[in-house]
């Protein structure tokens, strides 16, 4: 997201207005209890396209499937093309839903530079800083640490962390109030350039394995790991973790 897209980001949410005489524990609990779409639909109308609808058949399975799927499954992988609104869907807004729900505290994401992972903390930020409604319900407050690589909060002061990285980079050994990341995203972590020999494929493989495939305790049962992409070759990370039995594959 650059500075343009951020600016008219912000200037949808100053327009946002909201009931004020609702009951905002009603609201939020109804919500949340409702899921993931109605959690987009309720707070992030800025993001949606209601003239056109959400005709997109991926969105439309994101919305009807992802609280089911998260559920029933640790490891997911999602395919899509450019231009599919996956980074915004998944990567933005399915953190802030997974944090704000209390499904999990601390979350990672991770693109192929550090640069692209920070332009999600840069639109996390703006909703964390300037989305009244979400900001009302949840009772959010900004926390000690506030960077374009670190997000760190509370909601009815539970702290939360989100951290940017990005891939290849060491990243092992990570944790947030002695607990290790409970949601790890892995949003197009593969590019043109390192996809384009058999031995940059390879390491790349290596380090998703050795690397974020362990960044949780072996005892933990609540984590997910969302790997989000779009296929840039046969032989790509997105096209072997077919074949990886843990990974739900879409």
């Amino acid at each position: 997201m650059n500075k343009l897209e951020l600016i008219e980001i912000k200037a949808r949410l100053k327009a946002l207005k909201f009931n004020h005489k609702e009951d905002k524990n009603k609201r939020r609990e109804r919500i949340v209890k409702q899921g993931f779409k109605a959690f987009v639909f309720e707070y992030f109308p800025h993001h949606i396209n209601f003239i056109q609808k959400e005709s997109s058949n991926f969105r439309n399975f994101i919305y009807d499937n992802m609280d089911i799927l998260e559920k029933k499954n640790n490891h997911l992988c999602f395919k899509a093309y450019r231009g599919s609104a996956k980074t915004t869907l998944l990567v933005r807004l399915f953190t802030l839903y997974s944090l704000l729900s209390n499904k999990k505290q601390y979350a990672l994401i991770i693109s192929s530079t550090l640069d692209i992972a920070s332009e999600s903390i840069a639109s996390l930020k703006t909703e964390l800083e300037e989305n009244d409604k979400l900001i009302n319900d949840f009772e959010i407050k900004l926390g000690d640490e506030w960077t374009s690589e670190a997000l760190v909060f509370t909601s009815f002061k539970i702290h939360k962390k989100i951290k940017a990285f990005g891939s290849g980079k060491k990243i092992r050994g990570t944790n947030y109030l002695g607990k290790r990341p409970d949601l790890i995203i892995c949003d197009d972590i593969e590019n043109d350039e390192n996809v384009e020999s058999k031995t940059q494929r390879d390491k790349l493989y290596k380090w998703f394995n050795k690397a974020i495939l362990k960044l949780v305790a072996r005892t933990q049962e609540n984590y997910l790991y969302l790997v989000v992409g779009t296929i840039l070759h046969q032989d790509s990370l997105l096209n072997r973790l077919n074949e990886d039995s843990r990974f739900f594959n879409l």
